[in-house]
């Protein structure tokens, strides 16, 4: 039952698909109120602040924790990350869609929602502050079928930062032309 006083939320994801099926997916996952608490941009990188740190050990470590995870590849920009997850189908998985309080094993929800609370309780275990917001609730999330897409999604990721600096810098040149 829906209480009428709580705002609607549409489900980004499709209904009758199981995410865990083998594909590549791309996500985006944004820091609270999309403040820069995950670093900040220097001259040609990014530099992460210990919050960035946690998160870059997190997502080092989604393999170790997930076997059906073949390959992740990412960007942690000062407000977001994005996250390049590719997994394989476990034999032992059903094609049941995931639902709300029944997580399914090796799925990308199931995946995502263990990073996140990875790093958001590893940061509030360093910070001793046991109600620190981390993360903005879900993500954005598509899943990526033909290879010309995957391999696109790859670079952007792999130059994700250069994008965001070339940005930065038209932005202030168009400024500072007013």
């Amino acid at each position: 039952m829906h209480n009428k006083f709580l705002p609607k939320r549409r489900s980004i994801r499709w209904h009758n698909y199981s995410y865990t099926r083998s594909a590549s997916y791309f996500i985006t996952i944004s820091t609270k109120d999309k403040k820069p608490t995950l670093g900040y941009y220097a001259a040609d990188s990014v530099v992460l602040t210990q919050l960035g740190l946690i998160t870059d050990a997190c997502l080092k470590s989604i393999q170790q924790h997930h076997p059906n995870v073949i390959r992740v590849l990412y960007s942690i920009q000062p407000n977001h990350i994005h996250v390049l997850i590719t997994i394989i189908e476990l034999p032992d998985n059903s094609e049941e869609p995931e639902q709300f309080g029944k997580p399914v094993r090796g799925s990308i929800p199931t995946i995502v929602r263990t990073l996140k609370a990875a790093i958001t309780r590893e940061i509030r275990r360093r910070f001793s502050n046991p109600k620190l917001l981390v993360f903005h609730r879900g993500y954005y999330m598509r899943v990526l079928f033909k290879p010309e897409y995957v391999h696109r999604v790859e670079g952007y990721i792999t130059y994700n930062t250069q994008i965001h600096l070339a940005r930065r810098r038209r932005r202030s040149s168009r400024i500072n032309r007013k």
